[in-house]
């Protein structure tokens, strides 16, 4: 008896040794054909590993997933490539028969089914149950849940109501990954099987990248352009949500030092803000308002000047947002709060006479004091400026125009027309042709009644201002290529006629017009030329034009004063 339990212990201790053996020879062929690139080899070294141990539910995943591979390679071979995916499905299956809870097994397997679909008979509800379980076990996996998108939205026409909602859930978990390459795929897909524009409602997260990705290639297959705008309409009007938002979050960390963080927030808070070309006009909606728009872009640029000015920058680096925070800005008491802040950090002068040796300084206080409708004080002063004995250096030019131009401005308002007139004549005499100042001259010599003095400030603002008509020649531009062309406008709102060409035959062309970085027109060109309306400003104008979905020659630019239409602009941007 004692004999008998030797023996039998004896053989138990063996029987573990060699399945030890067996699984360590197992996984030394499995981790040696991990590293083997060559899909035959890979192929010899998983089988050793299976011969010394079935049960490998790893060398079996690896198996099956070596001879789709391999039978993919060789689908010009349909025996070759029939005979590989055979043993992919059988190995695949024999993996999951040891550990059925591996999702990238169902995945493999469903992919292998669906591949011997189209050299074999195979059960399709079987095929479809493969992603469903792959699915099921995947927890967040996103690369499954776009392979089981994809088989699924393929076969739209023939799911079942309950399958189309599954395909729905499993497309919405995939996209929220915003893979761009995938999403693409994914598209194509929907187009080829689905084209139904409420699918996308349904299944696209609420994201302003995965929007304009999606109104871009509705564009670029010529498809709805009501649908595109809307979505690129929701799209900015996220952008302008999430810019409100992290502008609130990051006002509590400007006091009383802001932080490098701080600064960098902000600067993305304006690259959002700047992003906006205003499409909801398109549609005739307001997602926001103008108003909302221009708030929220003043308090962004004011409160990035005083962090900058914080972290020690000067006046010159930070003129930029100040120039562009005044021209928003119509609200005298935010105008004087902001003036108060400035002379605190020495940026400006109590008093303006503080500033004569600063053109700049003198310039921007001028300007906050004109601002608040401090007209009268304005005005005040530009007589002792008359009476001081001023040298201006060459660089100080423009900021001493700038001067003369506001104490003009402040005298007109106070209907001291004359006197505005002289000062307008000593700008002009330092710069020539500052168009600013001739546009000045000329609005006051039409008002005095003048016809001569105006027709010769017609005269020099023509060699300024862009010709009313410019011929590009048959310029090509090219399929979502943005091409800019500026021009020098006197303020007054134009009719402009554009005038293009399509480059090839299969589709009308698709074209986007931005006015200023706002969209004035988007649409299928059915007719050429073109003709909008839209509103300018004095000075550096900007037209840019997009071709969305092919080539289009650009053959002339025409502009006229649009003299029924004295409108705000075609697009909303505050300015």
């Amino acid at each position: 008896m004692n004999l008998l339990k030797k023996t039998c212990l004896l053989a138990g201790i063996a029987a573990v040794a060699l399945i030890d053996v067996a699984v360590y020879a197992s996984y030394h062929y499995y981790y040696k054909a991990a590293s083997e690139p060559a899909l035959s080899k890979k192929v010899t070294l998983l089988g050793a590993a299976l011969r010394t141990f079935p049960c490998n539910d790893r060398a079996n995943y690896e198996l099956g997933k070596a001879y789709f591979e391999r039978g993919r390679q060789d689908f010009p071979d349909p025996s070759a490539a029939k005979t590989d995916l055979e043993a992919a499905v059988r190995y695949l299956g024999r993996s999951l028969d040891i550990n059925p809870s591996y999702p990238y097994g169902h995945l493999y397997l469903g992919q292998a089914l669906l591949h011997l679909g189209s050299l074999a008979s195979v059960d399709e509800p079987v095929l479809l149950a493969e992603f469903r379980y792959a699915v099921a076990l995947a927890g967040e996996d996103s690369q499954v849940f776009n392979e089981a998108g994809r088989v699924f939205l393929s076969r739209w026409a023939d799911l079942s109501p309950e399958d189309r909602d599954f395909t729905r859930g499993v497309v919405r978990k995939a996209l929220l990954r915003k893979d761009q390459e995938k999403f693409e795929t994914l598209l194509n897909i929907w187009e080829l099987n689905v084209k139904d524009y409420s699918f996308m409602d349904e299944v696209l997260p609420s994201d302003s990248q995965v929007y304009r990705q999606y109104a871009e290639f509705l564009g670029k297959r010529s498809l709805s352009l009501e649908e595109r705008i809307r979505y690129l309409s929701r799209a900015e009007a996220l952008n302008f949500s999430r810019a409100r938002s992290e502008h609130q979050a990051v006002i509590a960390s400007l006091a009383p030092f802001p932080s490098q963080e701080a600064l960098g927030q902000l600067a993305n808070t304006l690259r959002l803000l700047r992003g906006i070309r205003f499409y909801q006009t398109l549609r005739g909606i307001q997602l926001f308002s103008s108003g909302e728009y221009a708030e929220l872009l003043g308090s962004v640029l004011v409160d990035l000047a005083k962090a900058r000015l914080a972290l020690g920058a000067k006046l010159g680096e930070v003129r930029d947002y100040l120039d562009e925070y005044l021209t928003l800005e119509n609200r005298p008491a935010k105008v004087e709060e902001l003036e108060a802040y400035l002379r605190k950090r020495g940026v400006l002068s109590g008093e303006l006479e503080d500033n004569l040796e600063d053109f700049d300084r003198l310039a921007l206080g001028l300007w906050a004091r004109y601002k608040q409708a401090k007209y009268r004080q304005v005005a005040d002063f530009g007589r002792k400026l008359g009476d001081a004995l001023l040298v201006v250096p060459e660089s100080k030019k423009p900021a001493y125009v700038r001067v003369l131009q506001l104490v003009g401005d402040s005298c007109d308002k106070i209907d001291s027309v004359y006197s505005a007139r002289d000062y307008f004549q000593r700008a002009l005499l330092e710069d020539p042709e500052n168009l600013g100042t001739l546009l000045r001259i000329r609005r006051i010599c039409d008002r005095l009644n003048e016809p001569a003095e105006v027709a010769k400030t017609d005269t020099a603002l023509k060699r300024i201002l862009t010709p009313g008509q410019k011929d590009f020649r048959d310029l090509r531009l090219r399929k979502s290529e943005r091409s800019a062309y500026s021009l020098i406008l006197d303020g007054r709102a134009v009719s402009m006629e554009l005038s293009f060409v399509p480059e090839g035959t299969s589709a009308a062309p698709l074209v986007s017009v931005f006015f200023n970085d706002c969209v004035a027109w988007e649409g299928y060109l059915t007719e050429s030329p073109l003709i909008l309306s839209l509103a300018t400003r004095p000075g550096k104008n900007v037209l840019q034009v997009r071709p969305v979905n092919g080539d289009v020659s650009f053959v002339r630019m025409k502009y006229w004063p649009d003299l029924e239409n004295s409108i705000e602009s075609s697009s909303r941007r505050p300015e």
